[in-house]
């Protein structure tokens, strides 16, 4: 996926604009808020018109920063007799 920062602060602001109204413990665009709302933000705010596409722009902002590190590290078994 690895989408640019100019695109995923574009659609940070996409989804403080769609969310601007709903039902949040805060508003804004956190990573902590974003969680949230893919965990909790339904029971609030499911009935909303624009929900899906909010919860879909979330998911795709804590897609991209949950990836794993392409950084890996190789475990060295040591073998002593």
């Amino acid at each position: 996926m690895n989408k640019s920062v100019a695109d995923l602060l574009n659609l940070r602001f996409q989804f403080e604009e769609i969310t601007e109204n709903f039902t949040m413990p805060r508003h804004g665009s956190d990573i902590d808020i974003l969680k949230w709302f893919i965990e909790e933000g339904y029971k609030s705010n499911s009935l909303r018109d624009e929900f899906k596409q909010a919860l879909e722009i979330a998911e795709q902002i804590v897609g991209e920063l949950d990836v794993p590190s392409k950084k890996t590290r190789t475990r060295i078994s040591v073998v002593t007799s």
